[in-house]
């Protein structure tokens, strides 16, 4: 059997100083059993967080605050792991400070 499609439609939800909230649908075709999904984050092409989920939805925590990040989510299933959607946010953005 193959793997999964790509899921579908990856969003940011919300950012603060030191996490980044994800959503994302079921791949288009998970060709077979969904086992589960694969988030990973990365800073300047390296890998600087990842988990993995049974959820459509994953807070990612512990990260640098205002900092650029790359963050995919793929499938897998019994033949493997598909491919990966990203998207790029950056933390920080969750407060505003006024500055006097």
């Amino acid at each position: 059997s193959a793997q999964p499609t790509r899921p579908v439609g990856v969003i940011v939800t919300n950012t603060s100083r030191t996490s980044i909230s994800l959503e994302w649908s079921r791949p288009e075709y998970v060709n077979g059993t969904l086992l589960y999904y694969q988030i990973e984050c990365l800073y300047n092409l390296n890998t600087v967080w990842i988990s993995q989920s049974i959820n459509v939805s994953v807070t990612v925590s512990n990260l640098s605050p205002f900092t650029n990040y790359t963050c995919c989510v793929s499938a897998t299933n019994e033949a493997g792991q598909g491919n990966e959607t990203c998207v790029e946010t950056r933390t920080g953005q969750g407060m505003n400070y006024i500055h006097c």
